[in-house]
């Protein structure tokens, strides 16, 4: 079992350790995850649940993403407020906030489509863990206290984001508990009624007439005509293992399983950890953002696409092994921002039943437009793009290759300096923090020259002293 939170994860073992299956575990710990990851997912939101099935591999996707909202409604709506926030460093991302920002939520239509079609324990009792901690409160972790600061401005905005996240007039920080007694009431109605409370009862209701006082769109026709759709995943293959994810008009899966299949043509470039591995994947990743654009939204709608996309893999890993990192080539530009999301995965091996893993996906919001009709969803926050996991992989690879990446110290100067380049702003500049996109931007919004020099002389001081270290390591006795 894993998660996002200790507790969210806690929530789907104990229904494990119960006797409940791998998709039973699964929606506890979402519900779990409501309360203690409240910045990332909420019942506003949406999501993609895979499933597998062991005995006959089969593998289903089910959609519940939010939708568009505005059935029925003829006036306009009021555009969504602007918050401007800031990472670290001076790094700042503007979110839309508001009830305009607001969808039609899929996430609990969709874990009761899951749990009326796999699940083995009483509804109910995957909601209880979770109504128990929005009740009694739960202390927040340091990770959570870096979400809560970093987006005070959102959290706190309204009277009601005041008395939940600040209720002594201050942000809530590491140590400080955090309870949610309207949250653990929704939970309640949920857990009695099921999701007919909020599609179609006093519930959803009141949250639409919420949404439009606040100048969104969302109505009780929405609700009611809302409606999780079973999707074929895609599928590749890399090496011996085969590949599953989410399809279109998800753009993420697709995504993945072209790179995977340009990695199967290539290689990996080099050891792991080697400047040689992370240029490769500098490549791949750049053909991946190369394949964004164009016509590359629309297909997403109009079917087909990962059929005509992956037809011209060969050509793209002929255009990777030409290409000279030194030749300078024009960078190329990826939108700004991410989904906010977060994630669990269950693999259940000894219940005797077929459901073996299920991965979950939820998300409040993304920047780019909703793919069940083209609305921004802004209900929250975003905090990442590449930034985060660029980091994590360098710092990683450097821990499991240390010998090997400072044998190739000016290699991995040129290769930061090519993508840093290359990226020009919205990837992650080595040195930057938790969650940011570090853009080393100036007020006209193009990367700052300055700081890139700043970024690659903090990188050579980091890689001179793990020489030193590396150095001193050798002259060491056996």
């Amino acid at each position: 079992m894993a998660a996002g939170h200790t507790l969210t994860a806690e929530a789907g073992a104990e229904v494990l350790r119960e006797g409940g299956n791998a998709v039973d575990a699964c929606i506890a710990a979402a519900f779990m995850s409501w309360v203690t990851e409240s910045t990332l997912t909420s019942p506003g939101g949406g999501g993609f649940l895979l499933v597998r099935a062991a005995s006959t591999g089969k593998v289903r996707l089910h959609d519940f993403f939010v939708a568009i909202p505005g059935h029925g409604v003829e006036r306009p709506v009021r555009e969504m407020d602007l918050v401007d926030v800031e990472f670290d460093r001076g790094t700042s991302q503007i979110f839309r906030v508001g009830g305009a920002s607001c969808a039609v939520p899929g996430a609990i239509a969709g874990l009761e489509a899951a749990h009326r079609a796999y699940a083995r324990l009483p509804w109910r009792r995957l909601l209880e863990p979770a109504i128990a901690v929005a009740r009694d409160g739960h202390e927040l972790v340091p990770a959570q206290a870096y979400l809560h600061g970093i987006l005070d401005l959102i959290l706190r905005r309204t009277e009601i984001g005041h008395e939940i996240f600040g209720p002594g007039g201050v942000p809530l920080v590491a140590g400080d508990r955090l309870v949610m007694p309207d949250l653990a009431a929704t939970l309640e109605q949920l857990a009695e009624s099921g999701a007919e409370a909020f599609y179609a009862g006093e519930l959803g209701r009141r949250v639409c007439e919420h949404v439009r006082e606040e100048g969104g769109s969302l109505t009780e026709e929405d609700l009611a005509a809302y409606r999780v759709i079973t999707r074929k995943p895609i599928r590749t293959s890399f090496g011996a293992r085969a590949f599953v994810s989410n399809p279109p008009p998800s753009s993420g899966g697709t995504l993945i399983a072209y790179a995977l299949l340009l990695f199967s043509r290539l290689g990996p470039g080099g050891p792991p950890g080697s400047a040689e591995a992370i240029a490769r994947l500098a490549e791949v990743m750049r053909e991946q953002t190369l394949a964004r654009g164009g016509s590359f939204v629309g297909d997403l709608y109009r079917g087909g696409l990962p059929k005509r996309l992956f037809a011209g893999a060969d050509e793209a890993a002929e255009r990777i092994a030409a290409r000279d990192l030194e030749s300078g080539l024009a960078s190329t530009e990826e939108s700004v921002g991410a989904p906010g999301t977060t994630h669990i995965s269950v693999v259940d091996a000894a219940s005797g039943e077929d459901l073996t893993a299920v991965t979950l996906t939820q998300i409040i919001l993304e920047n780019e437009r909703n793919h069940r009709g083209g609305l921004p969803i802004g209900f929250l926050h975003q905090l990442i793009k590449h930034g985060e996991a660029w980091q994590d992989f360098l710092q990683r690879s450097m821990k499991s290759s240390l010998e090997g990446i400072v044998s190739n110290q000016r290699e991995m100067e040129r290769v930061f300096q090519e993508w840093m380049s290359r990226a020009g702003w919205g990837t992650m500049v080595p040195g930057a923090g938790l969650g940011a996109r570090a853009e080393a931007k100036r007020d006209g919004g193009e990367p700052d020259p300055e700081r890139l020099r700043e970024e690659v002389s903090a990188l050579r001081e980091r890689l001179k002293s793990l020489e030193e270290r590396l150095e001193k390591r050798k002259a060491q006795p056996q």
